[in-house]
């Protein structure tokens, strides 16, 4: 038996997590150049297919707030930027049998909430050609993030990478939104400034105990 559909995501119906096979795709966006409520309003909610936007819990961290998936030294995010996630065809649109429709999550660390735009057609073009106005691109591809191999699972199993499975999880329980956009920028930017002085102090102190 199928699992029950999200209602908040209606017209849009997520397809299940054993038939999605395609890779999702990672990227870096400048919140620090233009902050993700701009995003919305000057791109996504201008975009043909958009729908709405929803957010969900960060299901890619534990319930102690450490990440379920270890991040390789160096892959960090940097400062100022947010990890996004592109879901392609992960969406079927008022019951039309392909799945065409797409998700960009935008994952805020520290605040446990992944928010996400909903899409009733792919967004290619959108993640390819998105500047700002001096002419700053908007998303940096960092990698890909495969499902794992099927071929080997056994009946009635559903095989995975874990990190790919949890941004579909994430996806999957996400719910119209309690906070206004605009409120979790102004938290998103305190958060930046915190970790931005907390990194000056690290090289300060560096810096004394090499002198």
């Amino acid at each position: 038996m199928a699992p029950p559909q999200n209602p908040d995501h209606a017209p849009l119906k997520q397809i299940e997590y054993r038939s999605y096979l395609r890779t999702i795709e990672l990227y870096h966006y400048p919140h620090h150049v233009l902050p993700i409520t701009q995003f919305e309003e000057m791109f996504a909610a201008k975009t043909p297919g958009f729908v709405r936007r929803l957010e969900s819990k960060d299901t890619l961290c534990n319930n102690d707030g450490s990440e379920k998936n270890q991040v390789p030294d160096g892959d960090e995010v940097p400062i100022g930027f947010t990890e996004v996630a592109y879901l392609f065809n992960v969406f079927r649109y008022r019951g039309r049998p392909k799945s065409r429709g797409s998700a960009l999550g935008f994952r805020l660390l520290d605040e446990d909430r992944i928010e996400w735009m909903c899409f009733d057609r792919p967004i290619h073009s959108l993640l390819a050609e998105a500047t700002t106005d001096g002419g700053v691109r908007l998303f940096d591809k960092v990698a890909d993030l495969e499902r794992a191999d099927d071929t080997k699972r056994a009946k009635g199993t559903v095989n995975g990478w874990l990190e790919h499975r949890d941004w579909c999880t994430g996806l999957e329980i996400a719910a119209k939104p309690v906070l206004e956009l605009t409120i979790v920028e102004e938290s998103r930017a305190r958060l930046d400034e915190d970790k931005a002085r907390d990194a000056g102090h690290v090289e300060v102190d560096a810096d004394k105990n090499s002198a």
